[in-house]
């Protein structure tokens, strides 16, 4: 995935991506399948209040704002229901709730839970 309006930051040699005082970092690449994945998932750590709440947009879809407290990294696991449950992806968004704010973010992908594993 491409990203626009942010910058590597490795962090302990693990490419970790900076979007400094953004009002969204935004990812994008061709369409791809995501046919029978049931989740998104994304680590982010917010390092001021206008990042303290994010939202995460697939395809044109913009999901609900998502506490991620300052200072901590926050593993999120959002279900792709929320979205529609889209069959392609070409474009993810990862925006600040409050306005432009600054915030690291890593592992982002795709996935499917196992059968049998109840979702949390």
């Amino acid at each position: 995935m491409t990203w626009a309006n942010t910058t590597d930051n490795p962090i302990s040699g693990n490419a970790t991506k900076l979007a400094t005082s953004v009002t969204f970092a935004q990812g994008s690449t061709a369409s791809t399948s995501i046919t029978g994945m049931t989740y998104i998932h994304v680590d982010i750590f917010s390092t001021n209040a206008n990042a303290s709440q994010m939202k995460v947009q697939v395809g044109g879809t913009v999901g609900a704002a998502i506490a991620t407290p300052n200072g901590v990294w926050t593993s999120l696991d959002i279900p792709l229901s929320n979205y529609s449950s889209p069959g392609t992806v070409n474009l993810v968004n990862l925006q600040p709730y409050a306005g432009a704010g600054t915030f690291y973010f890593d592992n982002i992908y795709f996935y499917k839970l196992p059968s049998g594993v109840p979702a949390a």
